[in-house]
């Protein structure tokens, strides 16, 4: 519905994979003072090319609350080349137009190069620190995050309850 988060979209593609287009689990308009979250876009191909749009993201809001972005996750079998895709992967928190921003959602990229769960993370924000929260959670697990990359831009923000790590 229009007020609802971005809800959760799964691609699975034996092969290769092209977008041209869109794919997108943004969130609804929200309410006056309490606005959804960006949801969930999972890819799963061998290789993912083409110049289109993959986004989960939270509502931009003249009043109100601004809600996070979402998570998007690209899985790819092949090795490092067969991510060639050039378009924009988005999942920006909404920068409201009260001065408020949200938090940004998550972008990971992992391919056969990498080790299983340590491909490279991403949270690109705003470019305005997080009001009425804090960055973007890392949640405790029993096995340590072992990332090959982790990048922040446009000042965003990683946070595990012990380190922040900030793109000032």
């Amino acid at each position: 519905g229009d007020r609802s988060g971005g809800g959760a979209v799964h691609v699975v593609s034996k092969g290769a994979m092209s977008v041209a287009g869109r794919i997108s689990a943004n969130a609804g308009r929200g309410y006056a003072y309490y606005q959804p979250a960006g949801g969930s876009v999972w890819i799963e191909a061998a290789s993912l090319s083409g110049a289109g749009r993959i986004e989960a993201l939270a509502p931009l809001q003249a009043t109100g609350g601004p809600g996070g972005g979402g998570r998007i996750a690209v899985k790819l079998s092949g090795g490092r080349e067969a991510m060639a895709f050039t378009g924009e992967i988005t999942a920006a928190g909404a920068a409201c137009k009260a001065d408020l921003h949200g938090a940004p959602g998550t972008i990971y990229i992992e391919t056969a190069d990498d080790a299983e769960d340590g491909g490279k993370l991403i949270a690109n924000g705003s470019g305005e620190r997080p009001q009425y929260c804090t960055g973007t959670w890392l949640t405790a697990r029993a096995a340590p995050y072992d990332f090959s990359t982790i990048e922040l831009g446009n000042k965003g923000i990683f946070e595990n309850g012990k380190l922040t790590l900030e793109q000032v």
